[in-house]
This record gives C-alpha cells, sequence and structure tokens, in this order.
C-alpha cells in the first residue's frame, strides 16, 4: 500500500496520512491508494493524458483553418486523423491504464474536455469553416469577380482575405452568362471558387471529387 502521490510506503502507519506529503487515504477506499507501481506508472501516464489531449486539440486547429483555406473538408479530416489516429489511440490507452492501475476515474474537467472536442471534430463535418470564411469575406470576392468579369488581372492574396489566387479566368455558361473561376489550391486536384453557375453547370465543367454552394452566386470546387 503507496501514497498516490508520493509513492511512501503506507504499512504500519497509526494516521491515515502520508507522512512524507501530506495526502490523505483512506484504507476501506482503494482508490486512495495503490502500489508501488501504480506510483511508478502515474507520471507516464499523466503525460500519455496531456498528449492525448492535445492532439485533437492541435488537430482540430489545422483542420479548422484548413478547411477555412478552402480544402476538402472530407479529405482533411479522414488524413489527418488517420496520420494522428495511432499516436492518439496509444496515448489514451496508456492514460486510460494509468486511470486503471491507481483505481482512480477521470476527473470531470477531463470527462467535459472530452466532450467538447468530440462535439467540436463532428462539428466540423458539417463544413462550417468553409462557410463561416466566406461570410467573413463575401464582399471581397465579389469585388474580384468583377475586376476578372472587367478584364482586369487578379493575383496573390486577397485584401484582408485568406484566399491565395493562383490563377482567375471566366467560362462560358450553357445559358450564355460569364461565369468567373478563381482557383484557389494547387496540386492534382485543385479547388476552385466558383461565381455564377448552376450545379448541372459545375458537373458538366469539372473533374469533380466534391462541390458545395456557399450562395446563390459562389460554389466552392474540389477537382479529383
Amino acid at each position: 500500500m503507496h501514497c498516490l502521490d508520493c509513492g511512501y510506503s503506507l504499512h504500519e502507519l497509526t494516521k491515515h496520512r502520508c507522512p512524507e506529503c501530506g495526502r490523505v487515504f483512506d484504507l476501506m477506499d482503494r482508490r486512495s491508494w495503490g502500489t508501488a507501481q501504480a506510483f511508478r506508472f502515474k507520471t507516464p501516464a499523466k503525460i500519455a493524458g496531456w498528449i492525448a489531449l492535445f492532439i485533437p486539440v492541435l488537430l482540430g486547429i489545422y483542420i479548422t483553418v484548413q478547411m477555412a483555406w478552402g480544402q476538402d473538408d472530407w479529405t482533411i479530416v479522414v488524413f489527418a486523423w488517420m496520420l494522428a489516429g495511432i499516436p492518439m489511440a496509444i496515448a489514451a490507452a496508456i492514460w486510460l491504464s494509468g486511470l486503471a492501475m491507481t483505481k482512480t476515474d477521470a476527473s470531470k474537467r477531463a470527462t467535459v474536455i472530452g466532450f467538447l472536442l468530440t462535439v467540436f471534430h463532428l462539428g466540423l463535418l458539417s463544413e462550417w469553416p468553409i462557410h463561416a470564411a466566406f461570410a467573413i469575406h463575401r464582399d471581397a470576392l465579389n469585388r474580384q469577380a468583377q475586376r476578372v468579369n472587367t478584364g482586369k488581372s487578379v493575383s496573390g492574396w486577397y485584401w484582408k482575405d485568406i484566399y491565395r489566387i493562383y490563377s482567375a479566368r471566366t467560362a462560358q455558361t450553357s445559358n450564355g452568362a460569364t461565369a468567373v473561376i478563381l482557383q484557389i489550391g494547387q496540386g492534382a486536384g485543385p479547388d476552385y471558387l466558383v461565381y455564377g453557375m448552376t450545379d448541372q453547370q459545375i458537373e458538366s465543367s469539372f473533374n469533380i471529387w466534391s462541390y458545395r454552394r456557399l450562395d446563390p452566386d459562389w460554389h466552392i470546387v474540389h477537382e479529383d
């Protein structure tokens, strides 16, 4: 029987308080004391608990920013969690093993944080970061669409915006209207902000991986 805070042996004590660190224990409450092995496991379990916390926090920030920049939401979520899932599972397993070894339960704070992080990550699948970023910068995007329509060149970062334009062009739609296509991502499957197309015109004009309507005039398109 050892103190859970400092590892001091609690055998043959007349008072139910650790003489080394002052932690109170109850002989009848197995959760208030542990074995020497449990104490040795406490520190790595605590470190693993912090790692298990920081991974979803940092991952949530990364996914939110990437989605706001216009990256495909499902691709970002799936690949990010594929890379982080194994270290996250290992850290969580060590932490839970530490709780089991010391006969303690997760604190209310840990439970609340875990619940909130789970809700946050599930909420990312609602695509709110790209919709929020678009809502903030809609006016700037409309100005850029007007510039492209009038033949003015557009490149680089938008003023007061988070999107980077790699190319800008116009296209004639099937009904004779002029659409504006802004490339905001590079790679084998680039990303576009498209002004002035219907869903059917989007599907016939791009090699679609995924797309969504942002408002009556704008789509975001991810090519395969």
